[in-house]
Order: structure tokens, then C-alpha cells, then sequence
């Protein structure tokens, strides 16, 4: 296992940039602002090594982005409606970052905070730890907490484990997830050939603003159960014209079974596939509706549908879903399989 860290001055401060590349030439690319993902690259069939990941090119646009390319998102992910939530009787407000609502956490994010980092490296694998002290009313959120982000890379396998942890001393809320845009091809051309497959027969129905109101049966432009090209979805006029903008949606999975695959995205081109497994109760795909026009890993300019998120979450459409307690411990777990 190589392990190589970089000092990289940032407008954010010096940012640690750390790769991992183990025997099979698996590599993944890391940066300790936003515990963050920043490319992960591996031999095709062929062995040609060809980077999977969307990200920017310049780590200042990388690391500040709204978009939070690959991004530890919390304390809570996706969208809070009113900005504001009970908890035991208590309502505590947050910040108002897109209309009315919050999106991942608003200046709380923990995707926009230093971490502190160890590695942990034995002959079979590299656990690279992340930990971040949460303040009590930061951005709204009650409670004095610990994160703990854990990416774990084996010596012989094409695979990114990733594993959340949390702890509180006050009644929160905690819904944490990884932002990391895929495309198969590296984000040389759009995710419009590339199949996706979601084992969903339910997605998340919407109000303007996105907030979850319900979940219908999958139409048939959004089902994905046995697998087809993202053009049609993507490119809709019915998305398009709607409050998503395009693909920005929440699949709630028919299993909950950390060992069976939740999603899968292959690239007929390359060959390559992704396979999604997780903890989790739902997955938002977001194809990138927003692009920054800036260029990427591979210099090519990110256009709208470069990318796709695998977010899983715990959906919060009844908050008192993902409130976390001071007598527990908050875990999701995503693994992320590459052929």
C-alpha cells in the first residue's frame, strides 16, 4: 500500500491532500477540509487507469464549491423544511439556505470544517479516520458531539469503504452522508449512455421546494429497477421544467441489506461499473443539475449531467427519524465496488 500526503495552500488555509493506492493500483485521493473524496481512479479490463470521480481541477473551486463534490455532508443531509425542527418540545431554527429551507446543514455543514486525521495501516488495509468536533448550536444544531468519518481501502480490492459515526451530549438531529459525483468515464462526456440501477420500486414525492411530502409507486420515467441509460431521465422536459431541474431524487430502497446491492451505474464505453451497497434507507441521485462550467480532473468544462450522486440517507420526511440521543451511537455505512 502506498500512502502519499501532499501540503496544499488553499483560500482555505493549508489542506492535506492525501492518496492511497494500493497493490491493484487502486487509488483514492483525499482532502481533510470536508473529510472529502477528491478523485479515486483504477485499471479498467484493459489496464488502462482512468479516474471515476468528478471533481475540480482547482482545489480552491474544489474545496469551496457549493456543490460539495465529495463531501462529508452533515450534521443532516438533504433539505430541513422551514429551516426548523421540534425536538422534545424545544424548536431550534436554522439557517435559511435555500428559500425558506436548509440544505445540508447550511453553515453547520460539516463538509465545510477541518478535520483532524490518522492512519491506520495494516498488511490488508489502510483505515484512514477523520474526526470533528461539533459545537453545541453551531449553525442551529444543539448539542456538543464527535464525528468520526472512516474510509477503508483494501490491499486487493477495487472497493472505497465508507462508515459514519456520531456521538452527542444533547437531543440532534443526524443524517450524514457522502456527496461524491461519479461518472465513468471521468467526466470526459456526460452520464447520458451510462446505465443506472436502483432497487427502488418507491421515490419521494416532491412540493416546489423539494421538500418530501410522500412516497409514490416509481413513474416510468424514474425506474430503475432493471436498469437503463440515464439519457431519457436526464434530459426530460417533465424533470427540466420541474421543481428538480432534472434528476434530484429520493429512491427508498425495497431491502435495507448493507450486503446487497442498493444501485449499480455501468458505462457500456468503458466497460467500467460502480456498485452501490449501504445501511441505509434511501439514496438521492442528483446528476449534477447545476454545474459549475469549471474545469475538471480530466480538463474537460463540468456541463450539466457530468456526474451523478449516490447520497444514502436515512429519508427525513418525520424528523424524529434521525434524532439522535445522548445514550446512543449515530452509523451508516456505504461501500462503493469497482469493475
Amino acid at each position: 500500500m502506498n500512502i502519499n500526503v501532499e501540503k496544499v495552500n488553499t483560500i482555505k488555509g493549508e489542506v492535506k491532500l492525501i492518496t492511497i493506492t494500493n497493490e491493484k493500483k487502486f487509488s483514492v485521493s483525499f482532502v481533510d477540509y470536508g473529510a472529502a473524496v477528491y478523485s479515486i481512479s483504477y485499471k479498467d479490463k484493459k489496464g488502462n487507469i482512468g479516474i471515476v470521480t468528478c471533481a475540480l481541477k482547482d482545489i480552491n473551486s474544489f474545496i469551496s464549491s457549493s456543490n460539495n463534490y465529495g463531501k462529508a455532508i452533515g450534521p443532516v443531509a438533504i433539505r430541513i423544511k422551514n429551516a426548523e425542527a421540534n425536538i422534545d418540545g424545544v424548536t431550534y431554527h436554522f439557517d435559511k439556505n435555500e428559500h425558506e429551507n436548509t440544505l445540508h446543514s447550511g453553515s453547520a455543514s460539516f463538509g465545510n470544517k477541518f478535520y483532524a486525521y490518522q492512519i491506520n495501516l495494516t498488511d490488508k488495509k489502510v483505515d484512514l479516520i477523520f474526526t470533528l468536533d461539533k459545537k453545541d448550536m453551531d449553525g442551529g444544531f444543539p448539542g456538543n458531539g464527535k464525528i468520526k468519518v472512516v474510509y477503508t481501502i483494501y490491499e486487493n480490492k477495487n472497493e472505497l469503504n465508507v462508515k459514519f459515526y456520531a456521538k452527542v451530549d444533547k437531543p440532534t438531529l443526524m443524517n450524514m452522508t457522502s456527496h461524491i459525483y461519479f461518472n465513468l468515464n471521468g467526466g470526459k462526456e456526460s452520464i447520458y449512455n451510462q446505465i443506472l440501477t436502483i432497487n427502488a420500486n418507491k421515490v419521494a414525492r416532491f412540493d416546489d421546494h423539494l421538500i418530501i411530502q410522500g412516497f409514490d409507486n416509481v413513474s416510468d420515467l424514474l425506474d430503475f429497477r432493471d436498469g437503463k441509460e440515464l439519457r431519457e431521465s436526464v434530459t426530460s422536459k417533465v424533470l427540466l421544467d420541474g421543481p428538480t431541474h432534472g434528476l434530484d431524487h429520493i429512491f427508498l430502497l425495497n431491502e435495507v441489506n448493507k450486503n446487497k446491492p442498493a444501485a449499480s451505474l455501468y458505462d457500456p464505453e468503458t466497460k467500467r461499473k460502480l456498485t452501490v451497497y449501504t445501511s441505509s434507507k434511501a439514496v438521492v441521485c442528483y446528476s449534477d443539475n447545476f454545474p459549475t462550467k469549471e474545469y475538471n480532473l480530466v480538463n474537460s468544462i463540468e456541463e450539466m449531467n457530468n456526474g451523478i450522486t449516490f447520497e444514502t440517507i436515512t429519508p427525513n420526511f418525520d424528523l424524529n427519524d434521525i434524532i439522535l440521543r445522548p445514550n446512543e451511537t449515530y452509523t451508516s455505512f456505504v461501500k462503493y465496488k469497482f469493475s
